[in-house]
């Protein structure tokens, strides 16, 4: 089972789990055994064997609209997940000899049917998102098989046929798709010739289906893998964008207009992996949409942090607010500006919470509609182990989760009540007149500035030096002493030197905490904080601020950007 646990500022993770191994080995001998056979279920081996896939022999009638008003019109999506895109990662046991049905079925999911796209339709979701991995079926040239590219398509046909958007992708694929600078060009290489065949398996079909480039683009355990990458990894991952919109555009029927999608860093939701994400030009303008995934609040979402818990409540601000601040990078950088976003994946495991999952369902794509943002739900058809993130349950078309299904659709009819981040007074990107009143427990004071660093293309930075055990106050509350009042933050921090823990405090009379604390943050990485709290301001001077204690030392630099906060 490879499950990546929580660091903090973690938005999405690696949910795909595998199997664990002996199980994936007794589902290949069994694959084996059927397809050697012909044993199995009838309904469940509904592949069409034919190598010739079933495409539009000429282009299809293209609504040719924007990329914003597509997203529009897209209500709510779900993913076929650990089907398409199940794999070995390079590890060997999934043979390139395999059969399609042992491709599909690897991970123990069934054969996916036509019955189950329609279904899913029919339960109100008018789009689909379809993981592939397509470098388990390629040859030393990633010449992708024909029978492959076969059975994608028939699937892809299931959803077309249901009048339904799709998102078409290349899922899992990071043993061939590489972030650093030494394998960089033939990562590029195999990525074009890759794209240059699903580019002209599908150029004739019609708006409604979406290529996305990548998935969760990143370097498998790397040193910021779900942080936003390094600078090397998202400079490289840019590179790989031009080479995708130039070959699709080049590949002729609809392709010259067809929308596309393009992800941050690891479809990281973090301001830095928004921050670093470059458009590419494009010879027709308005058709690309950001991807972003967000499961979040993480320790609701997954089952694998100390402080994980079933518990979520549309009634506790701190719980709304992390969703509200995973949203907002995407939001602020792309959306307001007139770029379309979709989240294409966010889920939370089954953790005996129904109650609680449905509430945060409905919370989570409602928030979402009100940013103009459509979600796709990750759904790997899993009830058992522990990324347990199934609703639909394929083998026979009905919802383990009946009630997150319905949640879901009540989620994407209506939109929350007005959201702490909207109205009030509100302070983004800068920091006001009050920063830099200190209270510091060494002899000398704080030495702050504003500063700009123009290589992380950041500006109006706060670099706190020689900080030893101290606090900043970046915002004054004292108009709202004695006022119940709801304060909302979110903020990147980056620290060189010395590790310590990093908190962010009201100063009040029992200083609460806003948000989860950094403790030892890793060096030279920029950490995304973000937190609500709901309380009366009461200290003489209260004020929102940051603070280090414990093990800081004197040659400790801390750098503060994007801080914003709203007080409502």
């Amino acid at each position: 089972m490879k499950n990546i646990l929580k660091a903090f500022g973690n938005l999405n993770r690696d949910r795909r789990s595998k199997v664990p191994l002996l199980i994936i080995a007794l589902i290949t001998i069994i694959g084996f055994s059927m397809a050697a056979c012909g044993g199995g279920d009838n309904d469940n081996n509904n592949i069409n064997n034919e190598n010739k896939p079933q495409t539009p022999e000429a282009p299809q009638p293209f609504n040719d609209i924007t990329a914003s008003q597509l997203v529009a019109n897209i209500k709510i999506g779900w993913n076929l997940g650990n089907t398409l895109d199940a794999t070995d990662y390079g590890e060997g046991w999934l043979s390139k000899t395999a059969t399609i049905q042992q491709l599909e079925t690897a991970w123990g999911n069934p054969v996916t049917t036509k019955a189950n796209i329609t279904a899913i339709k029919n339960a109100g979701f008018n789009a689909i998102r379809i993981p592939v991995s397509w470098d388990k079926a390629v040859d030393a040239n990633y010449n992708i098989r024909t029978d492959w590219m076969a059975r994608v398509t028939e699937v892809v046909n299931y959803a077309v046929d249901n009048d339904m958007y799709i998102l078409l992708n290349t899922h899992h694929d990071e043993t061939t798709f590489k972030f650093k600078n030494s394998a960089i060009d033939k990562s590029l290489a195999a990525f074009k010739k890759i794209w240059e065949q699903i580019a002209d398996n599908f150029k004739n079909y019609n708006e409604k289906l979406i290529f996305e480039g990548l998935n969760e683009p990143r370097t498998v355990d790397g040193e910021a893998e779900w942080d936003g990458g390094t600078s090397e990894e998202r400079a490289n991952l840019n590179k790989y964008y031009p080479i995708f919109v130039q070959t699709v555009r080049n590949s002729g029927g609809n392709n010259n207009k067809r929308i596309l999608m393009i992800n941050t860093y690891a479809a990281s939701a973090c301001q830095t992996a928004v921050d670093g994400l470059v458009l590419p030009t494009d010879t027709v303008a308005n058709k690309l949409i950001v991807s972003i995934h967000a499961y979040t609040p993480y320790d609701f979402c997954y089952p694998y942090s100390a402080s994980q818990t079933p518990n979520w409540s549309s009634t506790n601000s701190k719980d709304t607010g992390e969703i509200q601040s995973a949203i907002s990078p995407a939001y602020n950088k792309f959306v307001s500006n007139g770029i379309p976003v979709i989240i294409g994946e966010f889920g939370s495991v089954d953790k005996n919470n129904t109650s609680a999952r449905a509430a945060w369902a409905e919370y989570y794509v409602s928030f979402a509609k009100s940013k103009s943002i459509p979600c796709f739900l990750w759904d790997n058809d899993l009830t058992y182990e522990s990324e347990k993130f199934g609703i639909f349950k394929r083998s026979n078309n009905t919802f383990y989760f009946p009630e997150i299904k319905d949640a879901l659709m009540r989620g994407v009819a209506t939109t929350p009540p007005t959201p702490p981040s909207q109205g009030g007074e509100t302070v983004k990107g800068s920091f006001n007149a009050y920063a830099g009143n200190s209270y510091n427990s060494l002899s000398s004071s704080v030495n702050y500035q504003i500063v700009d660093l123009p290589g992380e293309n950041k500006t109006n930075v706060m670099k706190v030096v020689n900080p030893g055990e101290w606090a900043v106050a970046l915002y004054d509350l004292s108009s709202y002493k004695g006022q119940n009042k709801t304060i909302t933050f979110s903020a990147q921090v980056k620290r060189v030197g010395s590790a310590g823990t990093l908190n962010w405090q009201v100063n009040n009379s029992d200083y609460p905490s806003v948000g989860t604390p950094i403790n030892n943050a890793s060096a030279e990485i920029w950490h995304n904080m973000s937190g609500t709290w709901t309380g009366t301001p009461s200290n003489d001077s209260p004020s929102f601020f940051l603070s280090t204690y414990e093990n800081n030392s004197a040659s400790t630099t801390y750098y503060i950007s994007n801080f914003t906060i709203t007080v409502n």
